[in-house]
């Protein structure tokens, strides 16, 4: 009994040692105060307290590493936001952090509007929206004064994307334009698509900067599938 209240003891010393950085609970600051009665210090307990304690060491140094945070891992909670579809069967799955959040926006019909509208006190600084049509026939992205519109599709292994401001002429954006979209066409591994329609893959649209700078209120996201 004295053995296992010795082995309890230890336990406690060494979490406080390896896990909280406690040096003054190390178990031989006062080896005479943590050993069984009439024990010397370096051997109290035998070969069956010492492989325990062993036993032990290893198991708190291996949890000891597994308590710190995961690369790129973020202590803040994600950033909150209420999405409004047009259809009951669209879906829009809310991912990431408060740095860089994604929408991945799934439409059976092919032809919806999403809207997006946000509860916390500005935007994230990276907005992606992805969405998981075959083809993108027309795109129209907009927040507060802001608006854009585009089409993108694959030509010969090679992406060709539209981009203008909406309204009756369509006027071609600049290629300098600072509210310009950046699009990629991506296949289901992830890899740049070979062509249309895309089989599991998807449309990633990438907000700039200056689209939220105003941080309005609102992002609406209408999409025309041109395979749907």
């Amino acid at each position: 009994m004295d053995a296992c209240r010795l082995l309890g003891r230890r336990v406690t010393e060494w979490v406080a040692v390896v896990a909280d950085g406690r040096k003054d609970q190390h178990p031989l600051n006062e080896p005479e105060s943590r050993t069984l009665p009439g024990c010397r210090p370096a051997g109290c307990g035998g070969p069956t307290m010492r492989a325990a304690t062993a036993g032990l060491l290893l198991t708190l140094s291996v949890a000891s590493h597994g308590l710190g945070t995961l690369p790129g891992a973020s202590d803040e909670p994600p950033a909150r936001f209420t999405v409004t579809t047009r259809k009951a069967d669209d879906t829009v799955t809310v991912g990431g952090d408060r740095e860089r959040t994604t929408f991945d926006v799934r439409s059976p019909s092919g032809i919806s509007r999403a809207v997006i509208e946000r509860t916390g006190d500005t935007w994230p600084k990276a907005v992606v929206v992805r969405l998981y049509l075959k083809g993108l026939e027309n795109l129209k992205v907009s927040a507060g004064a802001v608006a854009v519109g585009a089409a993108a599709g694959v030509r010969d292994g090679k992406v060709e994307v539209r981009q203008w401001t909406p309204g009756k002429d369509e006027t071609p954006l600049a290629a300098d334009d600072p509210c310009r979209l950046a699009i990629r066409v991506l296949g289901k591994d992830g890899k740049l698509a070979a062509g249309v329609p895309l089989d599991g893959g998807h449309f990633e649209v990438t907000l700039p900067a200056a689209f939220l700078r105003d941080n309005p209120k609102l992002l609406t996201v209408e999409w025309i599938d041109f395979y749907r």
